[in-house]
């Protein structure tokens, strides 16, 4: 299964954006589907008094070095397997170009507050990153 993660994810407040939460499902003849979840989530909790318009994420691994965490995916699974969702498990780059960034983008700057915590979310790839 191929899927597109986009490289700019929109904000919205109290959750991640709609356009960024790619599932699979399988069912055998007469059986509800299962949905499983392709992607995990990254909230950033932050507070101050800066107002924030756009936040770019790149996650490291164990070496330093940047990974796949936009652009273009296929998952490895058969119709009898959904993929197991341990990190790294199942996603292969694929031969189209892909991103080491994603970036959250918000439509208006958004004002932290110094009390109390605002949540952005990174829509990410199953992966163990070391580093970001």
């Amino acid at each position: 299964m191929i899927f597109d993660l986009p490289q700019t994810q929109k904000y919205v407040a109290g959750t991640f954006g709609k356009d960024c939460a790619p599932i699979v499902a399988k069912a055998a003849y007469g059986e509800d589907l299962q949905f499983r979840n392709l992607c995990g989530l990254l909230a950033l909790n932050l507070t101050g008094e800066e107002s924030v318009k756009s936040i770019t994420f790149t996650g490291k691994d164990a070496n330093g070095e940047a990974m796949y965490v936009s652009g273009h995916f296929v998952v490895a699974m058969t119709y009898e397997d959904v993929p197991a969702m341990e990190p790294g498990a199942n996603f292969t780059d694929f031969s189209w170009p892909t991103n080491k960034s994603a970036t959250l983008e918000c439509d208006e700057p958004v004002q932290l507050s110094t009390t109390e915590a605002t949540t952005f979310y990174f829509v990410l790839p199953p992966a163990t990153y070391e580093t970001f």
